[in-house]
């Protein structure tokens, strides 16, 4: 799974390469924290990924405990990371693939976030 989180970071890199030379796993630590930020995870509770190929099972994880115990910060922040409304209410009618498609979408916004940011920093 990591494999098409890394093309996504070589893609989204290739439009909008950062100033600096930075790894992906830099990336992906900033792209952690942005999560950790607009979800307001704290980090006790969901700790970070261990393994590389965790990402998405740990924000699908991530994202179904915070439905569960607060479905309106879940929704506020989907609004944060600009998931469009339509689109989460369509996959939320979908079941449990709906949150890994949630988990990757949302993984990709954070991503171009970053690396926007670093492009333009």
């Amino acid at each position: 799974m990591l494999s098409r989180v890394y093309q996504e970071i070589d893609l989204t890199l290739s439009k909008y390469p950062a100033k600096d030379d930075i790894t992906k796993e830099a990336i992906l630590d900033a792209v952690y924290i942005q999560l950790c930020k607009d979800f307001a995870i704290d980090i006790s509770d969901f700790g970070k990924p261990q393994d590389d190929h965790a990402w998405l099972t740990w924000l699908e994880q991530v994202l179904t405990k915070i439905l569960e115990r607060s479905p309106e910060r879940f929704f506020q922040s989907l609004y944060r990371i600009d998931v469009p409304e339509g689109f989460v209410n369509s996959l939320m009618k979908g079941g449990q693939n709906s949150i890994e498609s949630l988990a990757e979408i949302v993984l990709k916004r954070e991503l171009l976030k970053v690396v926007l940011r670093l492009h333009y920093k």
